[in-house]
């Protein structure tokens, strides 16, 4: 499996629901109309035409708070463009100059045991989830169902 080309598979969608803070703290969830999502749980900055306007670090205040409303910016947009780097660092820019750039290294000092995701791609049509793992492993499972035994899978990063 080619991870960036099934990343790929959502240029050209719309962005169906976008949504952070609140309980969710900086936690994103943003799903496509191809029914596939990414889900967040590291650092992210948001960029408007290059321009910093929010971060996980932000006002995660419930509907009112930046995070919220920034990540809200994503819905009804058409994603232009979709990459990961070699850091496995994600980035999704939707046709309006709007992006969201994850960056899995803000906890580099912290010891990394495998044990967390740093985000997840989940395609339901195939009842399969990967998960970028804190120590850069990729992990696979089954949509609805999380599992200690996760599956270390090979696939190409690039």
């Amino acid at each position: 499996m080619d991870f960036i080309t099934e990343l790929k598979k959502n240029i050209g969608c719309n962005i169906v629901y976008s949504s952070s803070g609140g309980g969710n703290c900086s936690i994103i969830l943003m799903t496509f109309d191809n029914g596939n999502s990414v889900m967040t749980y590291c650092y992210w900055e948001v960029q408007k035409n290059g321009k910093l306007i929010a971060t996980a670090e932000d006002d995660v205040t419930a509907v009112t708070g930046l995070v919220a409303q920034t990540i809200r910016l994503f819905e009804n947009k058409k994603v232009s463009n979709i990459e990961i780097d070699e850091f496995l660092n994600l980035f999704i820019e939707v046709d309006d100059g709007l992006t969201l750039l994850v960056f899995r290294d803000e906890y580099k000092d912290q010891e990394k045991t495998g044990d967390y995701e740093d985000w997840t791609y989940s395609i339901p049509s195939e009842d399969l989830v990967l998960y970028v793992m804190e120590d850069s492993t990729i992990k696979a499972g089954k949509c609805h169902s999380w599992s200690n035994s996760l599956e270390i899978i090979e696939i190409n990063k690039t």
